[in-house]
């Protein structure tokens, strides 16, 4: 459905006599992305964060305020995919509400003749094992007589019992140690070439995609720790603000978008990397 956003975009490109391929010069979006803003085919710019970050770039590039067309993108898309899982949950819960009665029932009696069963064979196999027993005892009593040297025979069966649980107690700590995901990474970080990067803009739209993998990081907005944690794969996240700093302990899995444009990975698998972004002329 058609919210005026494409339109809007549009004629203010064509007011200022812009070409598409000026405009994907300056705001380095690709000419497909640009061309679906103004169709309003959203779908094929990779999600919700994108989509935001390429309108505001490109609203920005032509002079225009880009909070009041990002916030109908809002009320457009976003609220019509966070009510369509609700509509689909509800039939659901209706559903698993209407279960007969009988059908507990039924289970509840399923179970105990299992249960039944279970003892009868219980009381089944113990019986010739009480025939085993009854006979065991003998080759005891016959061995009884070696106890008059003072030694005991039951006491090096406890003491190999000992010995043989030993080795495994001593095995337990090998098992022990577990990563915590939620962690830092101890490792040290590759030296950045470039920690610090200015942008030019009013501000620092920073989105953290990841793409090949669950990654540790930590994101602090203008001195504010906004998260620290995994960040699963396939999930993605966008801040704001004038300076943004971002730990990343996995820099191979983590695509990197400012402000509209695509920066890919900051680094390789397992390398941890650090990053600054502030607004030009800011610092």
């Amino acid at each position: 459905m058609a919210t005026g956003i494409g339109e809007t975009l549009r004629a203010a490109r064509r007011q200022q006599g812009v070409a598409l391929s000026d405009a994907v010069a300056q705001t380095r979006v690709r000419e497909s992305y640009l061309t679906a803003l103004e169709e309003e085919n959203f779908a094929v710019l990779g999600g919700h964060v994108y989509a935001k970050g390429f309108l505001r770039s490109y609203a920005r590039f032509l002079g225009l305020d880009p909070e009041p067309l990002v916030e109908a993108y809002r009320a457009e898309h976003e609220q019509a995919d966070d009510l369509a899982p609700l509509a689909q949950r509800q039939p659901a819960v209706a559903m698993h509400s209407q279960r007969p009665p009988a059908l507990i029932v039924g289970l509840g009696v399923v179970a105990l003749v299992i249960v039944a069963l279970f003892v009868i064979g219980l009381g089944a196999d113990s019986r010739p094992g009480s025939d085993v027993v009854l006979g065991a005892p003998e080759p005891v009593r016959t061995s009884e007589p070696a106890q008059a040297d003072g030694r005991s025979q039951t006491r090096p069966s406890e003491r190999s019992r000992t010995e043989r649980a030993r080795p495994r107690g001593r095995e337990r700590p090998r098992q022990e140690p577990d990563r915590e995901p939620n962690r830092e990474p101890t490792g040290v970080p590759v030296p950045n070439t470039d920690p610090t990067e200015q942008v030019s803009g009013d501000g620092v739209e920073l989105e953290l995609a990841s793409t090949g993998g669950d990654s540790w990081m930590r994101v602090t907005v203008d001195g504010v720790e906004q998260f620290e944690g995994v960040q699963p794969r396939g999930q993605s996240e966008s801040y704001s603000g004038q300076s943004i700093t971002v730990r990343i302990g996995d820099a191979g899995v983590v695509e990197v978008t400012v402000n509209g444009q695509e920066r890919g990975h900051l680094g390789t698998r397992r390398q941890v990397v650090d990053k600054t972004y502030t607004v030009a002329g800011s610092a």
